[in-house]
């Protein structure tokens, strides 16, 4: 095998470096994508949870404290999501008054409570 001059040599690896860093980087994006498919799984089961439990117990004192929190962080384009917010320009209670969730029956799914 006949030595390569510096230059060429020096080419040579440059082109193998950007090959690698494409494969890393290729590999890198797939593991945000498993990572953030991961998180998202885990706050639908959350989430899934916390609203069983609302809608077993809404006058309790966890679901009163989710529903304050839901009501101060939901912004008005997803209010509609959760049916026993107030919406936006709803808000006449006062802040120092518990808010009691009015949710529809649901079926219990195998949650104890």
């Amino acid at each position: 095998m006949a030595r390569l001059e510096p230059a060429e040599r020096r080419a040579r690896l440059l082109k193998e470096r950007a090959k690698l860093d494409a494969q890393l980087r290729g590999i890198e994006a797939q593991e945000r994508e498993a990572a953030r498919k991961l998180d998202t799984r885990q706050k639908i089961i959350a989430g899934a949870i916390v609203l069983e439990q609302i809608a077993r117990d809404p006058t309790g004192a966890g679901a009163i404290q989710v529903v304050a929190w839901l009501d101060q962080f939901v912004e008005d384009r997803s209010r509609g999501l959760f049916p026993f917010l107030p919406s936006s320009g709803d808000k006449t209670a006062k802040a120092s008054e518990p808010k009691r969730p009015i949710l529809p029956e649901v079926p219990p799914h195998g949650l104890e409570a």
